[in-house]
Formats: structure tokens, sequence, C-alpha cells
């Protein structure tokens, strides 16, 4: 099982470098392209915060009972696709900031419905005693993320267009499916661990998935 907490990292840290990157190219898109007003621009951000307030209880609830590791896999995979409607819509000159601002609202959404399941699926990845480890590589490659993904866009954008740089991101998210996918959907804790060990768990894994990955449109707020 260390094996496949292994993966799940690599994965998460392939999905939060995306997400990082997607959050800076969709407003760079929405000015330099579509010649975004203040407003689309305030839109974009709203519909970046909209799922994290609005959809966290509702989401919980339906995915409960669905296995975490197909939940993760696919959230990678409509992220992927969600990504690709830009540089084809671009393409066919059909570019417009109501899709970006659609886009923007799905991707967080689907974000939203991926760091939930992440914090029912870890804890049957490790034993208990590997709670606290785990929470510090996780918080780790968050934390990287948000260096990473920023510096990587800069250097993508240098040499291509960014519809382009919009293409390498979804491949990003399709990566980091194939990873999970890759995870044998065992666990090493039955459910009344995993239900005695939720409060540490959720406690910490929040901290690192949902404030740290969002922390900088939280404080906006």
């Amino acid at each position: 099982m260390k094996n496949n907490f292994n993966r799940f990292l690599i994965a998460e840290t392939i999905s939060a470098i995306g997400t990082q990157v997607t959050r800076v190219e969709l407003p760079l898109i929405a000015v330099i392209m579509l010649h975004a007003t203040p407003l689309y621009m305030g839109l974009i951000q709203v519909t970046e915060i909209l799922p994290i307030l609005v959809l966290s209880i509702i989401t919980g609830k339906i995915i409960e009972k669905i296995s975490k590791r197909t939940v993760l896999v696919l959230a990678n995979i409509f992220c992927a696709l969600i990504l690709l409607v830009i540089p084809i819509a671009n393409y066919c000159g059909l570019l417009s900031m109501p899709i970006l601002i659609s886009s923007a609202f799905l991707l967080a959404s689907i974000e939203n419905i991926e760091n939930i399941s992440q914090l029912s699926y870890v804890p049957t990845l490790v034993e208990p005693d590997g709670f606290q480890a785990a929470n510090a590589k996780i918080s780790a490659s968050i934390s990287l993320s948000t260096i990473i993904g920023p510096t990587i866009f800069g250097l993508l954008i240098a040499i291509m267009k960014a519809p382009a740089v919009v293409l390498v991101d979804a491949i990003s998210f399709l990566i980091s499916a194939f990873v999970i996918h890759g995870n044998i959907d065992k666990t090493i804790n039955n459910p009344e661990n995993i239900i005695s060990n939720s409060c540490e768990t959720t406690g910490n894994l929040s901290g690192a998935s949902l404030i740290i990955k969002n922390k900088k449109y939280l404080i906006s707020l």
C-alpha cells in the first residue's frame, strides 16, 4: 500500500501543479485574448471561489458511497476535457468570456470534488500511525506546486501561445488520472477504522488540500 500512496502523491503533485497553471492562465487569456473588462475578471474570481463555499456539503453526500480512486481519476479526466474546450474553441473562433467563465466554474467545482475525495482516500492508503507523515508529504507537495506551477506557466508562455499552454495543462491532468488509476483499489483500513480516525485525518488533510490550495481566494474575501 506504500506504493499506492506514493503513486497518489505523484498524481496529486501533478494535479496540483496543473491547478496552479490553470489559475494563472485563465485570467491571462481573458485579458490578452478576450480583452476582458474588470467585471468579467471579477466573475472569473467568483466562479473559482463559489464551489468551495457552496458545494462542499452537497459534494460530500454525493460521493460518499463511490470509490474515491474512481472519483479522483474521473475528476482529472474531466478537468482535462474542460481545458481542451478552450483551445478548440479558440481554433474555431468561438472562444468567448462565457466559455471561459463556465470553464473556470466547472474546473473549480471538480477541484472541490477532488479535494473532498482525497480526504477520504488517503486514510485507506496509510496505516493510522502514518497519517502525520502522509499529511506532511501532501502539504509539502501542495506548497511546492504553488511555486512550480506559475514558474512552469511562465516558461511555457514564453515559448508558445496561451491556447497551447492550456493543451499542455490538460495533458498534465490526464497523466495524473493515469497514475492514480494504477493504484490497486484496496484499503488497509476497514470502514470502522476509517471512521474512527476521520476527525484527525480530516482536520490535518483538509488544512493541507483545501485551505492551502485555495488560501489566496479565501483571503481575498
